[in-house]
């Protein structure tokens, strides 16, 4: 004898997450259970209360739209019961997929003598909205510089030298450290050719030809020999179009910071720049060097780099004139310098400088702690003070959590501060000097592109005019290493 079935009711329904973070364009499954467990009536239905942050289809998945959020409510068809998952969608630090469909490029070989190393060590834009990199490949016997462009779908550009990229061989082991485009998309290209130990700045014309007309014609280039090692490490334009490089000079051993001017023809400024030299070289005493300039509106130079002190290298930031004087009178009086050691431990370089919108000076670096060296980000006052509202009350902020050290930062026009870890990683910190782990790539407020498999060294950083950030460095995979280009976006 067959009994007839006893219907089981439900009585409530929880979902696995009450919380979480979705990247847009990317999907989480999200699982409801309904109590109890053997209901006979499990039909649930799944909504989203705002549509345009995120959709769920009839199974609980979830699927970022924009940036955003969303309360995901699911509910049973028996007893109407219901609960909810609060989704917030971001998409800073999510990688590009519209350039070259996965978020990144690869490039080796550029040389064509080796498919062991190409190197992207300086990046940003031109005015028509293309990705300019500058770095080095390894050639037959020698390092070549190598200029690349490409478009922002992440395609080379074919206009540039018919290739993308253009490749300078001097025989002297020539490597591209910075660049800079001025607004008729003219390229500028510090470095220097280490088997002649000079500093070097090269020009390339929008169509990526070396400029043998207009810039120290016949050369296309000028080159800086004391008679001694030079190299060039960061360059700006100033107010007038003048070519503003910092390096070194080894004329006083160890080094002395050196400090460059040149006309927009390749000109030594020596009427107008410290004349009758047109160049500054600092001697504090022992190794002194400037890893990367800016200038700001009135034509005043900012150098970061490091002053070696009781053989502790400590951050640096040196302020001139236009005429190329040190500023004793406005920059940490009397000396036009500051040299920083204050940051509980023994300080490293000054690798990267920026202005904000205030005009507070922005340094990417480094700090030993615990025989560890540290990311870290310093910011100082327009006078050279270390502005301890920044991190309050240090003045800097360190990445914790690892070994690293920033090579590079750029602002973007809401203040937040990109950097570039030489190790891989890609944090973002809001103008107060805090991790921003609520809106990029939440809760961790940084991206690490490396892996077990794939190792990223990152040189620099730059965000565009639309908000887009791209990160220029090597790509290891194997014995081959590649210049590589990653565009996320912010």
């Amino acid at each position: 004898m067959t009994g007839n079935s006893v219907s089981i009711p439900v009585t409530g329904v929880s979902v696995n997450k009450s919380s979480t973070y979705l990247a847009f364009t990317s999907s989480e499954q999200l699982i409801a259970s309904c109590e109890p467990t053997n209901a006979s009536n499990q039909d649930m239905i799944w909504e989203s209360s705002n549509e345009s942050a995120a959709i769920v289809d009839s199974d609980g998945l979830v699927t970022g739209v924009s940036k955003g959020e969303t309360v995901i409510t699911v509910r049973t068809v028996d007893g109407d019961f219901s609960d909810s998952c609060t989704v917030i969608v971001f998409e800073a630090g999510v990688l590009d997929t519209s350039f070259n469909s996965v978020g990144y490029v690869v490039h080796q070989n550029a040389s064509g003598g080796f498919d062991s190393m190409d190197l992207g060590h300086s990046v940003t834009e031109d005015n028509n909205g293309k990705i300019v990199v500058t770095g080095y490949s390894q050639g037959s016997g020698s390092m070549y510089l190598v200029v690349w462009r490409y478009n922002v779908d992440g395609t080379l550009d074919t206009s540039f030298n018919s290739q993308g990229y253009v490749v300078y061989n001097s025989g002297n082991d020539d490597r591209g450290r910075n660049l800079i485009v001025n607004g008729s998309g003219n390229i500028f290209v510090t470095g220097g050719s280490w088997d002649q130990y000079d500093m070097k700045v090269w020009k390339f014309t929008s169509s990526g030809v070396l400029d043998t007309v207009n810039f120290n014609p016949p050369n296309g280039y000028v080159m800086f020999d004391s008679g001694d090692q030079e190299d060039g490490r960061g360059i700006s334009l100033d107010v007038n179009g003048n070519i503003v490089v910092c390096g070194y000079n080894r004329i006083n051993d160890p080094f002395d910071m050196a400090l460059w001017r040149y006309s927009d023809s390749g000109v030594l400024d020596t009427t107008n720049f410290n004349s009758p030299d047109g160049y500054v070289f600092f001697d504090g005493g022992d190794a002194d060097v400037g890893y990367d300039v800016v200038t700001d509106a009135s034509g005043n130079i900012y150098v970061a780099g490091y002053i070696l002190s009781d053989s502790e290298a400590n951050v640096a930031i040196w302020k001139y004139t236009s005429s190329g004087s040190l500023d004793t009178a406005n920059f940490n009086s009397p000396n036009g310098y500051v040299i920083f050691d204050g940051a509980g431990g023994a300080e490293y370089n000054g690798n990267s400088i920026a202005l904000d919108a205030n005009g507070k000076i922005l340094i990417a670096g480094g700090k030993y702690e615990s025989s560890e060296l540290k990311c870290a980000i310093y910011r100082f006052d327009s006078d050279g003070t270390l502005d301890t509202t920044f991190n309050s009350p240090h003045g800097y902020v360190g990445f914790e959590d690892e070994q690293g050290e920033a090579y590079a930062l750029d602002i973007d026009e809401s203040g937040n501060i990109l950097v570039a870890d030489i190790f891989g990683k890609i944090l973002r910190y809001t103008s107060l000097g805090h991790l921003d782990t609520q809106n990029f790539n939440p809760p961790y407020g940084y991206v690490n592109l490396d892996s077990a498999s794939t190792n990223a060294e990152l040189y620099d950083i730059h965000v565009d005019g639309n908000g887009m950030i791209s990160v220029t460095g090597s790509w290891a995979e194997g014995i081959n290493t590649g210049m590589a280009v990653w565009r996320f976006h912010n």
